[in-house]
């Protein structure tokens, strides 16, 4: 829980690319990242991230 959450708030509040936010939270796989980030908040990491 705490990790998503952190991955929502680096999303969110920096420039940081997708799969370097994945990583930084112990995802090597950004496939896998977004899954899991996807059935916790019902959305995919695209949709948090900064344009």
């Amino acid at each position: 829980m705490l990790r998503m959450q952190h991955a929502r708030a680096l999303l969110t509040h920096s420039d940081l690319p997708i799969a370097l936010v994945g990583e930084r939270i112990g995802y090597n796989d950004a496939s896998a990242f977004s899954r899991r980030f996807n059935l916790y908040f019902g959305q995919p990491p695209k949709a948090f991230a900064k344009q």
